[in-house]
């Protein structure tokens, strides 16, 4: 706790030296080297502690690992899943955007996803449902969006 209390000292004084140096600076030209060199002293003090780090060995081992295992799987678990569902909205963006470009309203863009054991994210099926004054083929439309994409969508018009 020491420690801390002395880091929080030591970069509360270099941001008081460094705030008086930039009022005592001269403006003008020399104003943005005064701001970069005031910068680096402040980056450099507060990461001053870090350089220290490398002697410093902590071992959290046996401290809750199970609970750390736990909460590390909870965590990842809804990582992947808010990156699954970023993905489904990106790729409906995509789709709507291309679709759009054509003159064409997509009724509808569903996504079929899945997380993968690694990780990746795979793209099970994509439907597209138009409306029926669409002026394409589905088959068409499935071509194109393949060549632009490399999706394969099964579209429907309706």
């Amino acid at each position: 706790m020491e420690i801390l209390r002395q880091w929080i000292i030591s970069v509360s004084f270099a941001a008081i030296a460094g705030a008086l140096i930039y009022l005592l600076a001269p403006k003008g030209s020399t104003e943005r080297a005064v701001r970069t060199v005031v910068a680096v002293f402040l980056i450099a003090s507060v990461a001053a502690p870090l350089t220290g780090l490398k002697e410093n060995k902590v071992n959290l081992s046996g401290a809750g690992t199970p609970v750390l295992q736990q909460n590390a799987s909870a965590l990842e678990d809804l990582l992947l899943q808010q990156a699954n569902e970023t993905t489904q909205d990106t790729l409906q963006g995509i789709l709507k955007a291309y679709l759009e470009q054509r003159g064409l309203s997509a009724g509808q863009i569903l996504l079929k996803t899945d997380i993968l054991d690694n990780g990746r994210i795979e793209i099970r099926e994509v439907k597209i449902k138009l409306d029926g004054t669409a002026r394409v083929t589905a088959g068409e439309l499935e071509e194109a969006i393949l060549t632009q994409t490399g999706l394969t969508v099964k579209v429907v018009i309706l």
